[in-house]
């Protein structure tokens, strides 16, 4: 029989607890206070002014929130925060920058984003109709405008997108978080939460909706990013939610104290080892291969759920194939090049979701001589039959979401400008799920 032809829990890590893994990572931060001020002549630049500004304004605000677990006046809150991302920020090597100076740009760049804030924009199919979510998502589009769309692991600092424009998944996300609050204050009470969704090596915003579905912001997407996850104490791969309020307060206070005012839910048990723990903050866990260096973020409007427990996978986003290099060196219009790169990007999803596919059918109906002799039941091809459908039906939301198919001919369009020889070897999206589809029907008419 001839198939349709296919197109080309968490453990602790050595023993470290929580409360050794907090210490550890102050006694780093003590030890690249050192560093920095030898660099400045033992104290007369800016940072140690902000790191002794950052460790009296913490230690004011610790005792009260430890006995009492109740948040303060957001101002109050928002100068702590402050303070510990540019303290951050200059520990990693950034410029120096007074107290005061990057409270007033990150009150511009704030002001910038809120303003931008379109609240009629339209929600990709297959995300929930939701008016927080539209607010977030817009805020999200306003966010890169101000920032920029250039990934870099290194910079994963509030400061980073307001004074360098650089953005990785942490420093988005805490970023966005702060403007949320902020433009929250003064309208009426919503009971959607406000939440950093923590993955493997991956940490992202998002809403608790009030019917209990969790939708996240992919911070490392050009586009809205959008990931609607389902329920929320339905998801049994490893993640944790954290309120966003609590959360990056208890980060910037360094403390667990009423760590279950923070974490709404989790299926995992620590967090990550010190090396890791300030790329995607202190409720962060896991390791993830990240690429070095400036990166353009691929456009999404929408993004499938199931990447982000793949680990290194969220991040492949950002890569092309050595291929597809190969074929793009042929177009020497940088916005031409710019927009068959997104393309061949986005069409990697479309290639995982065929690798999740090509098992399955070949499990269902093996063609081998072993396999005609012992068919697999009808139960067992039933239940790959209905997974194959699931995959199909999540892959053509995803296309349809990011209108990939004219993505695809557009591309296809730009390369013919350039080259009569090359040709993608790809298909259109749409036809990868007709594949799978007429498949299916395929092998349960030869049963």
């Amino acid at each position: 029989m001839n198939l349709e032809a296919a197109p080309s829990e968490e453990q602790k890590e050595g023993g470290i607890s929580r409360r050794k893994f907090i210490a550890g990572a102050g006694a780093a931060l003590g030890a690249a206070t050192l560093g920095y001020l030898g660099r400045e002549k033992l104290g007369f630049g800016t940072y140690p002014k902000v790191r002794e500004a950052f460790e009296a304004e913490r230690e004011a605000q610790r005792a009260e929130y430890e006995k009492t677990g109740e948040l303060p006046e957001l101002a109050v809150q928002r100068k702590l925060e402050l303070l510990h991302e540019l303290a951050q920020y200059m520990e990693r090597g950034g410029e120096r920058v007074a107290e005061a100076d990057f409270g007033t740009r990150f009150g511009e760049f704030s002001d910038a984003v809120r303003q931008n804030i379109i609240t009629e924009m339209s929600l990709p199919i297959g995300s929930p109709d939701s008016e927080p979510l539209r607010r977030l998502t817009s805020m999200k589009l306003a966010f890169h405008e101000q920032a920029g769309t250039t990934y870099n692991r290194e910079h994963h600092t509030v400061a980073d997108p307001v004074l360098e424009k650089r953005t990785q998944c942490r420093s988005g996300t805490h970023a966005l978080l702060m403007i949320a609050m902020e433009e929250a204050q003064g309208r009426a009470p919503e009971r959607e939460t406000l939440v950093m969704i923590h993955t493997i090596g991956h940490v992202q915003p998002g809403l608790l909706l009030r019917d209990g579905t969790l939708v996240a912001l992919e911070m490392t997407s050009a586009g809205k990013g959008i990931r609607s996850m389902g329920k929320m104490t339905d998801i049994t791969k490893p993640i944790r939610v954290v309120r966003a309020d609590h959360g990056m307060y208890q980060e910037a206070l360094g403390t667990e104290a009423h760590r279950d005012k923070a974490v709404l839910f989790e299926t995992v048990r620590d967090v990550a080892p010190p090396g890791e723990w300030q790329r995607t903050g202190m409720f962060g866990f896991g390791k993830a291969d990240v690429p070095e260096g400036d990166r353009p973020m691929p456009h999404a409007d929408m993004l499938p759920a199931g990447d982000l427990f793949d680990g290194d996978g969220v991040y492949s986003r950002m890569e092309t194939d050595p291929s597809d290099e190969e074929l793009l060196e042929v177009i020497t219009d940088g916005a031409d090049k710019a927009y068959a790169r997104n393309y061949l990007i986005q069409h990697r999803t479309v290639n995982e979701y065929y690798k999740r596919y090509a098992p399955i059918v070949n499990r269902i109906e093996n063609l081998s001589a072993e396999g005609r002799a012992r068919p697999v039941s009808q139960a067992e091809f039933e239940s790959g039959a209905a997974e194959i459908l699931r995959i199909a039906s999540e892959l053509e939301s995803f296309v349809r979401a990011n209108n990939l198919d004219e993505q695809y001919f557009k591309t296809e369009a730009i390369i013919r400008k350039y080259s009569s020889t090359i040709k993608m070897a790809t298909v259109p999206p749409s036809d990868v799920v007709r594949v799978m589809r007429s498949n299916v029907e395929l092998l349960r008419r030869r049963r």
